[in-house]
């Protein structure tokens, strides 16, 4: 595992505060106590919640042998796959699945194991109506979590081999490559040597973290080239310095701005994306949010983000979710909270897949009385939140090392 560490300083200071409009609603998906559809007995585990509006699908599993994606759609509770459904093609079953993304109706997802041969294999796989169908396999490689947007799904794919790292997609309805390493760097010298990244889609565009070595940042692929968003060279929001590093772990991208999580050269870490064709501070480690404290992002590499508009819904760590819009910073959920009468012990959020498509968020939590769920909290925006001024340096470091959620394991680097 490689790492190399810059830095970021950054301050926050609570200004004013924005009334309310309208009560944000909690709903439980399910439970702990919700019986599993098309299994026995109840889930004693939920994670990875997504949501597209109203619909929402998360992994559960009862018993070891019982594992499975499921979706809850019209206030109705059902199956996508678990450890029973065959694979396409029958050669074997789902085993090890997870790294949801939805849009709509439409989903798509990881999965790893054996074959009935015997052999390992690592797919790609989505259902948009007819069925599970498969995206992408490999007996040797690896893939990030992908993201499926008007029915076409993106991910980053790690073959084996040097040269073999790829933005890929099936738009069209053939799997083909969008950005590969070897390409040029936008806005920049050299080629990229790596492009190890998990990735944000919508509307025919993906952003992703490219490196050439000595160049690194965040990228953004749309109309057939790819563009800069910010690299080493890119000055932080509202300080002389510029960015030091990038994660490459969470990104967020509504089909027309993108989020990223940096740091600077002193070590701070910040949220970041653009908006309005300018880039700006969303949240920095000294962020004030009302009722709540300092925001205390540990590591860029932690942060997940996701974007709609002007809105954007970040968390840190297990501590709590926040919801941004414009200048405004609120905690929507959090430990030591109530929800829906228990005393949450620590959250969820899975980032871009958890908030899109209307104002619902989608997110795990687990209670002080040993319960857990998965739960959706319709937020009418703009709420109650404080207006803050940010001023931040950012940095973030890059590492080698595998990437695993739910059982999948591909090859990601841990970009800065």
């Amino acid at each position: 595992m490689r790492y190399r560490w810059l830095g970021v300083i950054a301050c926050a200071v609570a200004v004013t505060s924005v009334p309310a409009r309208g009560a944000i609603v909690f709903e439980k998906i399910a439970d702990t106590g919700t019986a599993i559809p098309g299994g026995s007995g109840n889930f004693n585990l939920l994670d990875d919640a997504v949501s597209s509006g109203r619909n929402v699908a998360f992994y559960g599993q009862g018993t070891v042998a019982q594992q499975g994606l499921y979706m809850w759609k019209g206030g109705a509770l059902s199956r996508i796959v678990d450890r029973t459904t065959p694979l396409p093609g029958g050669a074997g079953k789902f085993s090890n699945m997870g790294a949801l993304s939805i849009d709509g109706s439409n989903l798509a997802f990881y999965n790893s194991g054996n074959l009935t041969s015997g052999q390992f294999l690592i797919g790609i796989y989505k259902n948009v109506g007819a069925g599970v169908v498969k995206v992408s396999e490999t007996p040797d490689g690896g893939f990030s979590s992908p993201v499926i947007s008007k029915g076409a799904v993106y991910v980053f794919f790690d073959g084996a081999g040097v040269g073999n790292e790829s933005i890929l997609t099936d738009s069209g309805g053939t799997v083909h490559a969008l950005v590969s390493d070897g390409a040029p760097v936008p806005s920049g010298t050299g080629t990229f040597d790596s492009l190890n990244s998990n990735v944000a889609a919508a509307n025919g565009g993906v952003a992703f973290y490219g490196s050439s070595g000595v160049q690194r940042g965040i990228y953004l692929y749309r109309n057939g080239q790819a563009s800069r968003i910010a690299d080493l060279h890119t000055a932080v929001p509202g300080t002389a310095g510029n960015f030091g590093s990038f994660s490459n772990i969470s990104l967020g991208y509504d089909g027309t701005d993108v989020a990223f999580a940096a740091e600077d050269a002193a070590g701070g870490v910040g949220l970041y994306r653009t908006r309005g064709g300018a880039l700006v501070n969303i949240a920095t480690s000294n962020t004030l949010v009302a009722g709540y404290g300092k925001v205390n992002f540990s590591d860029e590499n932690n942060i997940r983000m996701a974007i709609d508009g002007n809105r954007t819904v970040f968390s840190g760590d297990s501590k709590a979710i926040f919801i941004a819009s414009e200048l405004s910073v609120q905690k929507l959920i959090g430990a030591g909270d109530l929800l829906l009468g228990k005393t949450v012990r620590s959250i969820s959020f899975v980032g871009s897949e958890g908030f899109g498509g209307g104002d619902e968020v989608a997110f795990g939590a687990s209670f002080t009385d040993g319960t857990s769920g998965v739960f959706l909290a319709t937020v009418p925006l703009p709420v109650g939140a404080y207006v803050g001024l940010f001023m931040g340096v950012g940095i973030v470091y890059q590492s080698r090392r595998r990437f695993c959620t739910s059982g999948f394991c591909g090859n990601l680097t841990a970009g800065n």
